[in-house]
């Protein structure tokens, strides 16, 4: 079986706590949810964005895989994994609307805001998440009093489930 890759053309995170703080230079994609001294009441939300050329997965459909069963996976790596529960899942959702990357990195002095944020999409300087009229199944994680996060795509999902076992080692 042939493996065709296909790279991100652009990526950053964006986090409930830092939201106008722009990541799309960060060699590092967060993900999760934290409760910490920095978080107060609610925990910090971190979403990774990834942006995919659309020219290179219709050419690898047309050209290349063309009619034939295929399969495609998403692979990322753990750089540092911190207090991970024992079950999770994680879920991807197709971002609705376009984003720009920008050139910051986390905690940045002064901080970055140049591109994508919790609370902006990078496009031009008025440009916020903010829940309008959307298509069908086209949502957001906007509340009152907690605007951005982004707006989705809520009807097309993937969604993988981890179990962690611990391993104690005695000495």
């Amino acid at each position: 079986m042939a493996v065709y890759k296909i790279f991100a053309q652009k990526d950053a995170t964006i986090y409930s706590n830092y939201p106008s703080e722009n990541t799309g230079l960060d060699e590092i994609l967060e993900i999760g949810n934290s409760l910490g001294p920095d978080t107060g009441d609610a925990p910090q939300v971190m979403r990774a964005l990834i942006k995919f050329d659309s020219r290179d997965i219709t050419y690898v459909l047309d050209n290349l895989v063309s009619g034939s069963q295929f399969t495609a996976s998403l692979k990322l790596f753990i750089a540092d994994a911190d207090s991970i529960p024992v079950d999770y899942n994680i879920n991807c959702y197709l971002v609705s609307g376009s984003w720009t990357m920008g050139t910051g990195k986390f905690q940045d002095t002064p901080e970055n805001n140049t591109g994508v944020s919790w609370t902006w999409r990078g496009v031009s300087g008025s440009d916020a998440w903010i829940p309008v009229a959307y298509a069908s199944s086209v949502t957001a994680s906007y509340a009152p009093g907690y605007p951005g996060g982004g707006t989705y795509v809520s009807a097309n999902r993937a969604s993988q489930s981890f179990h962690t076992e611990i391993i104690k080692i005695s000495t």
